[in-house]
């Protein structure tokens, strides 16, 4: 009787012993899942900076065009104005949903870009005028660039919230994917 009780006693605590140890793993798989899950994010909080910035260089160069074609080519000017209402929305947007649907109002529709540009590169003997708009093509690559590797670090961000034991974590700590920035047409 009084081996039973022990080997009963004995197969108890190993048992809580075990069950402490699992516990402990994947309390450490988690907090390793939530801290890369952390540097993905810090890394597309500097990636949307970046693209933020590149944004608003662009605009500063659109609008500064504005002036020129606003004396030049009167049709531009109303385009350029929509550019403008995009930025203005951009800076009254309150999380990132907002912002790339203001981005792509200031996007240009696949169609009507070559002839804008067209009328713009005929603008090209203004003194000014023409090294503008190669500046912003360069602004308009990079902004391409900095959305790609965003795009890319959010994919992977979003694929590591539902693998487990992280997406036990972001479930406990209400985190959510993060939104991918498509433009018009995507």
């Amino acid at each position: 009787m009084m081996n039973t009780e022990k080997r009963i006693s004995h197969t108890t605590w190993t048992s809580v012993a075990v069950v402490i140890c699992m516990f402990g793993g994947l309390a450490l798989w988690m907090y390793d899942g939530a801290r890369e899950l952390n540097q993905l994010h810090d890394q597309q909080v500097k990636h949307w900076a970046s693209i933020e910035q590149l944004f608003r260089e662009r605009t500063k160069g659109l609008l500064e065009i504005r002036t020129i074609i606003k004396k030049e080519a009167p049709y531009e000017t109303a385009i350029i104005s929509e550019l403008a209402y995009a930025q203005v929305m951009m800076e009254g947007a309150r999380n990132r949903n907002m912002q790339i649907e203001a981005y792509n109002e200031s996007e240009l529709t696949r169609v009507s870009l070559p002839v804008f540009m067209y009328n713009i590169e005929r603008l090209n003997a203004h003194p000014r005028l023409g090294g503008m708009v190669e500046s912003l093509s360069v602004l308009a690559t990079r902004i391409d660039k900095e959305r790609f590797d965003y795009n890319l670090g959010v994919r992977a961000y979003n694929a590591r919230l539902l693998i487990f034991p992280t997406n036990l974590t972001a479930l406990l700590l209400r985190i959510e994917p993060l939104p991918l920035f498509r433009l018009r047409g995507e």
